[in-house]
């Protein structure tokens, strides 16, 4: 039996070990994108100024508050600010080998759940980025098991002070964690309280409602504060206006998609069989648990059809819901995110469903699903998945910053001036024009996107042909895909113009 133990714990620690190494090794690989420079500029003042740019974005504040304070300890790097997120990722794995543990009484079933998610490529993508969703799908997962723990209590006769008081703290952090926290809290409180009304225990309802209630109020000074910085709290949603509406047949799509490949694109034919297979998988993993007998009298189970309804419910009731709200009212629900929330109950849920199913078909379900989402992460992996301009930041080291800088299409210019800090952006010629002097060329990098020119007859089109005029130019190179011009602009264009650039 000690064996047996120090066998577990062994390969528990290898199976941390990868998912760490997975998470942390280069974690500067790519670009911070647009959400990560935001999350940078937002975080780099004081705590005061960091809630109050919160106050005015889409956010509530705690994950800049923590990542404020990670940083003064930490530092400010893309590497530190990437490995908060990757903290919590690692702590929402080792709830849910928790989870699989003490619903299934199995110790190796949970080992496996772990393994799916330190190969997942949904988890690893966010365990790699510098926004908040990792740290909410912790918080939520940590709620679950909270739920599952009270669920499960003996004495039914004691009030559930300390659950309560668990719950409710969870709650409150996963609020001023992420808005749409609301839903999940909402879906969890809902499938307790009716687990609880089944079995007549109206006193762990009462809690639980009470806990509900609190979290929620305590969000009302929050809510209050953020009407300071917007005209109404449905602003907030407003604002996110890009977000489609969902089509009925995409609702559950992540489970098939994202979590088995994440933010990658599968490459060639695959695009198409790929999600084939795993749909396919998924479905012959739940015949084959509900062909199988029930576990024998004795058995160390506890209530397994109870725990696998609820993860079931976590897995697939917060889409619902968010799908309805987006349905209904405003789109709320965007899948390679929100499904985030969903991964760690579905993976409980997935292998709770196998531990029903006999060897040796279990280790060949738990095998394939596995290489499944590893070949996912491969993908995702290989293929960049970012957008920054990193490589501009390199011709500026290597050259020298410009003074100001055109890019055609424009991006966003707090991702431009992330890279490009002491630059002028975007300027147009009217603007541009009275800058220039005739004794002191201004450098300038005109930036192209594949090497492609504007219409000349467009606004950009016009302003490239004139900038051509205003002195010498050359190509220094392509960068984060557009071709780099850098042009020695002067007010007296020089004896041989050009008309535009090649």
């Amino acid at each position: 039996m000690q064996r047996k133990k120090v066998l577990w714990v062994a390969a528990l620690t290898l199976v941390a070990s990868v998912a760490l190494g997975i998470r942390l090794v280069g974690l500067d690989a790519e670009p911070f994108w647009l959400d990560e420079v935001c999350t940078h500029d937002f975080n780099a003042g004081t705590l005061s100024s960091v809630v109050r740019t919160y106050a005015a974005d889409v956010h509530p504040p705690l994950y800049g508050i923590l990542l404020h304070l990670w940083g003064t300890v930490v530092g400010t790097s893309e590497e530190a600010l990437r490995g908060y997120s990757a903290a919590f990722s690692f702590v929402s794995l080792l709830c849910a080998v928790w989870l699989v543990r003490d619903v299934t009484g199995d110790g190796w079933m949970a080992l496996a759940a772990g393994l799916m998610l330190a190969v997942n490529p949904l988890d690893i993508w966010h365990a790699r980025d510098a926004r908040m969703y990792a740290q909410a799908a912790c918080l939520a997962t940590m709620a679950a098991c909270v739920l599952w723990r009270w669920l499960q209590r003996e004495d039914v006769t004691s009030p559930p002070r300390r659950l309560a008081a668990a719950y409710g703290l969870l709650a409150i952090l996963l609020l001023y964690t992420h808005y749409l926290a609301s839903i999940l809290l909402g879906s969890q409180v809902l499938a307790v309280l009716l687990l609880f009304s089944v079995r007549r225990r109206w006193r762990d309802a009462a809690y639980l409602l009470a806990a509900a209630a609190a979290a929620f109020a305590s969000f009302v000074p929050w809510a209050i504060f953020v009407l300071r910085f917007r005209p109404s709290l449905s602003s907030v949603v407003t604002q996110v206006g890009w977000i489609p509406k969902p089509h009925v047949f995409d609702v559950f799509a992540y489970l098939n998609h994202e979590f088995f490949i994440g933010f990658a694109r599968a490459p060639g034919t695959a695009a198409y069989w790929f999600p084939v297979v795993t749909g396919g998988l998924l479905a012959v993993a739940l015949v084959a648990a509900l062909s199988t007998a029930p576990a024998p009298a004795g058995s160390p189970v506890r209530h397994p059809n109870e725990g696998l309804t609820l993860m079931l419910w976590l897995t697939l009731g917060p889409a619902l819901i968010a799908a309805v709200i987006s349905s209904l009212w405003q789109p709320v629900y965007f899948p390679p995110r929100f499904s985030l929330f969903c991964l760690a109950p579905g993976v409980v849920a997935l292998v709770v469903m196998l531990g029903n199913v006999r060897p040796p078909l279990r280790t060949v379900l738990i095998a394939a699903i596995t290489a499944l989402m590893a070949t996912g992460a491969a993908w995702q992996a290989a293929a960049p998945t970012k957008d920054g301009l990193r490589e501009m930041t390199r011709l500026a080291a290597r050259f020298g910053e410009p003074a100001f800088a055109l890019l055609l299409p424009s991006p966003n210019s707090i991702l431009v001036h992330y890279y490009l800090p002491h630059a002028g952006l975007q300027i147009s010629r009217e603007e541009f024009g009275p800058r220039l002097r005739p004794e002191t060329p201004t450098l300038v990098w005109v930036c192209l996107k594949d090497g492609q020119l504007p219409p000349q007859d467009s606004r950009e089109g016009k302003l490239v042909a004139w900038l051509a005029t205003t002195g010498p130019y050359r190509r220094l190179g392509g960068a984060d895909g557009y071709a780099v011009y850098e042009l020695h602009a002067r007010a007296l264009p020089p004896a041989r113009s050009n008309e535009a650039l090649e």
